[in-house]
């Protein structure tokens, strides 16, 4: 998995790198509803460097709690894979990516959030 994030409001994304000779399935779903008081997306970036493992939290606004999360490789590199995507309740959503290939990927967590 190179990638699952809310790509907007409306729109949840996922890209996926199959590295065999077999054609593989991705499905992605969305559960929609009525937006909640004090639903949100809240976001953070940063430059992973080749090598390095990336473990961050993305905080709720205070009052809220996580609803949904993920994480974003720009570019979608087959070598920078999502190793978790985790729920953290109040605390907001923790992302942990591996960057096994040769250069710099822009990485982008994701947290849904609501009262």
């Amino acid at each position: 998995l190179t990638s699952a994030w809310p790509q907007s409001t409306a729109k949840f994304a996922a890209y996926v790198f199959n590295g065999t000779t077999t054609d593989q399935q991705l499905s992605v779903t969305a559960i929609c509803g009525h937006k909640p008081a004090g639903y949100t997306i809240a976001s953070n970036g940063v430059a992973l460097d080749p090598g390095f493992t990336l473990g961050d939290g993305i905080g709720c606004p205070a009052g809220t709690s996580a609803l949904d999360g993920g994480a974003q490789v720009v570019g979608h590199a087959p070598l920078v894979q999502v190793g978790g995507s985790i729920d953290q309740g109040a605390f907001g959503w923790f992302i942990n990516v591996n960057n096994n290939g040769q250069a710099a990927h822009q990485v982008n967590g994701y947290v849904i959030c609501a009262a």
